[in-house]
């Protein structure tokens, strides 16, 4: 379901912990709210760095062999805590579709107003 909703119904929309949703703001004014509903034909898969539980994968960092020590720490994750999300079909061909964004605890996607870039090939799907 697509809609155009006022900042109450953005509110409600992405406070709802049991229901999934993407934001995209496209103005100061406008943005732009998909709220997903159970589809008994796909499966969706989180995966990220925090091991919260809306995350079903947890990647972590790796160090490169020249600096693998005791002393080496991480200061900064490459990895973001809700790095992206994978929805595969039930059924043949078995389409996966991963959607990268910023996620929140509550399983919601928020883009901003820079531009999406689309690639498209033979194979890949729109992201």
């Amino acid at each position: 379901m697509l809609t155009l909703v006022t900042l109450m119904g953005i509110i409600n929309a992405i406070s709802c912990k049991g229901q999934h949703s993407i934001s995209y703001t496209l103005s100061r004014n406008q943005t732009v709210v998909v709220e997903y509903t159970h589809d008994k034909d796909t499966d969706m898969f989180q995966v990220g760095r925090s091991t919260e539980s809306p995350i079903d994968f947890v990647v972590t960092d790796t160090i490169s062999g020249s600096q693998n020590n005791d002393e080496t720490q991480i200061t900064q994750s490459t990895i973001s805590r809700f790095a992206c999300r994978i929805v595969c079909d039930r059924s043949p061909p078995y389409t996966a579709r991963i959607f990268a964004a910023g996620f929140d605890s509550s399983k919601n996607i928020f883009l901003g107003w820079y531009p999406i870039v689309v690639v498209r090939s033979i194979r890949a799907a729109d992201l």
